[in-house]
Order: structure tokens, then C-alpha cells, then sequence
């Protein structure tokens, strides 16, 4: 009795050959017929052509699927890898069938691990950029606008200049600075001494330097303080009386500025804009304030223009980026 139990148990238990090729298991879906090879069989035949492809088969999110069936005398294998195409194969054994099936897995699944490989190594751009923190821009501008020389003058004056910017691609910061080296130049304004013949005219010519420590703002609009030096000089040029002289002096000044930039464009996908246009407004404050007059007949003077306490401006520019 005790053998006959042992042997009706063994009889009654469905086998692991039939087990294994039934229903899901893990990340390879496997069903076939009994006679066809078992589902160890057919990862042993993935896995003799891509270690890699058992790797990403061992999870329990179903990957990869082989549906055997037998068809008149063949036998046909139909092969799903994810979302791709389902593929058939016909043999007229089963082996083949499943060979084949285990074949294109292996392939599908060696390419997808190669291309996750190449990615992986490969950061994406923002990283890339991110890993260099902050980089300096050089650019090149113009500008014009207007100079407020004191006594109601007004010049036209422009601009050209070059800078350096230090800029930060993967975030906004306020520690920004920039540097900026140019030289300017006003139109000649004229000047008429009350109760004088003559007239002179004047113009402003120098270059500056100019420093803005903070950026304070969004990636694309701040404000930027500025200060700045100028040295050059101041011209004179006398008309409408006998003897008119033109005379040149020094000018130097100090001063400061406010400015708002918007930033246009980007570079590579990120934050590297390619062009930045600005309007600012300040003055500057005239180290020497030479006295420029009229002499008359009698040798009496009569005052033509004297250099203001403080001398402002407003000027609308554009600047390219260069390098990087």
C-alpha cells in the first residue's frame, strides 16, 4: 500500500517539463507543446548567443515572448520582443522553431543593451554643460544714445566695445560679472555765449572701462550695476571771430550706471544666448571741469561752457557673443 500510494502521487503531479513551458514566467513568456524543448532549454539558446539578453530577461516584467504551435506537420514559433512586430518561424521539428526564436530574442535584446550602453556613457547635454559651471563669454557691441553735458547741451554719442561676462549655463545666479573695455565718442554740439559774436562746438572722445560685479535677475532679464572709468579728451573748436583757436584738453571722469539686459536666443539646446541687447541709464562725474571763454576785444572774458559736477547718459546697445 505504501509503494502503490508513493507511485499513484508521482502520477498525479503535473511535470516540471510541462510546468516550465506554461503560462508567464518572469521576463520571458514561454508556451509550447510537451514535446517541444523546455523553457530552461530555450534561455540556455539565448543565452549561448548574449549573456546580456538573460540579464534583462530576469525581471518580472515580461519582456520578450515565444508562442510555439503545431501546424499540420510543422511546427511554428511566434516571436514578440516589447513593443516590436511579431515575427514567425517554421520548422518541421520543434528544436528549429524554438532555435530560431531564441535567436532573434538574443539579437533584439544584445542591440537594446548596446544602445543603453552608448547612451549611458554619453551624458546628456545639460549635464555636460552643468559639469562646467560657470564659463567666460567674450562679445562684441555697439551702442548709441544720448550725453547730457550740462548748460542744456545734449550730444548724440556712440559706442563700441568688447566684454567679458562670466556665465553660469546650468542655473541663475547672482554672481555674474562682467567686464567691459571701449571707446566712445559724441557728436559736435554747438555752444553760443550770450552777448558773443562767436560760437564753438564740442566733442567728447574716450575710452572706458567698466566693471558690473552682480546680475540680478532671471535667466533672461536682469539688472546689472555698473562703474566705470573714462579717460580721453574734451575739444573746443572756436568760429565767428577774428583769431578762433580749436583747443583739446583732458577729460577724465568716474561714475556709474544701471542696466537692463535681455538675453536673445540659445546655443547647443541651452542657455548660451548668442546676442544680449540692453538700455542703461547713469552719469559720470568729471574729474577736471575745465572753463572754456571768450576773450573780447578788451581782453575781458565771456564765459562759453564749463564742464558739469555731473554729466549723464542713455544709451541703447547690443552685444554678440564671440567665444565660447
Amino acid at each position: 500500500m505504501l509503494v502503490a500510494a508513493a507511485i499513484l502521487t508521482l502520477a498525479s503531479m503535473p511535470s516540471a517539463h510541462a510546468q516550465a513551458k506554461t503560462g508567464p514566467t518572469r521576463g520571458l513568456r514561454y508556451t509550447a507543446p510537451s514535446s517541444c524543448p523546455t523553457r530552461a532549454e530555450v534561455l540556455g539558446k539565448i543565452e549561448a548567443r548574449s549573456n546580456a539578453a538573460v540579464e534583462m530577461l530576469s525581471t518580472d516584467e515580461p519582456i520578450a515572448e515565444i508562442e510555439v504551435a503545431e501546424v499540420a506537420e510543422n511546427f511554428e514559433a511566434r516571436v514578440r520582443v516589447r513593443s516590436a512586430e511579431e515575427r514567425t518561424f517554421k520548422s518541421s521539428g520543434c528544436e528549429g522553431a524554438t532555435t530560431a526564436a531564441a535567436f532573434v530574442i538574443a539579437l533584439a535584446l544584445d542591440e537594446e543593451r548596446k544602445r543603453e550602453v552608448v547612451v549611458s556613457s554619453v551624458p546628456p547635454l545639460t549635464s555636460r554643460v552643468a559639469a562646467r559651471e560657470a564659463v567666460w563669454q567674450v562679445g562684441a557691441g555697439i551702442g548709441g544714445g544720448a550725453f547730457f553735458a550740462g548748460s542744456g547741451m545734449v550730444a548724440a554719442r556712440g559706442e563700441v566695445f568688447v566684454e567679458l561676462e562670466r556665465h553660469r549655463r546650468a542655473s541663475v545666479n547672482w554672481l555674474e560679472p562682467s567686464f567691459r573695455v571701449g571707446f566712445i565718442r559724441t557728436l559736435p554740439v554747438d555752444v553760443s555765449a550770450s552777448g558773443a559774436a562767436g560760437a564753438a562746438s564740442f566733442t567728447w572722445t574716450a575710452a572706458r572701462a567698466e566693471a558690473c560685479p552682480l546680475r540680478l535677475g532671471t535667466d533672461r532679464f536682469a539688472l546689472k550695476p555698473c562703474a566705470d572709468v573714462e579717460l580721453g579728451t574734451l575739444g573746443g573748436d572756436a568760429r565767428g571771430l577774428d583769431g578762433a583757436l580749436a583747443r583739446t584738453t583732458f577729460w577724465a571722469a568716474i561714475g556709474g550706471r544701471a542696466r537692463a539686459e535681455l538675453r536673445v536666443g540659445t546655443q547647443d539646446g541651452v542657455r548660451v544666448p548668442w546676442m544680449t541687447l540692453a538700455v542703461e541709464g547713469g552719469g559720470d562725474f568729471p574729474l577736471p571741469r575745465h572753463r572754456y571763454v571768450f576773450l573780447d576785444g578788451n581782453g575781458a572774458s565771456v564765459s562759453l561752457y564749463r564742464a558739469p559736477a555731473f554729466a549723464g547718459s542713455a544709451v541703447l546697445s547690443a552685444r554678440f557673443h564671440i567665444f565660447p
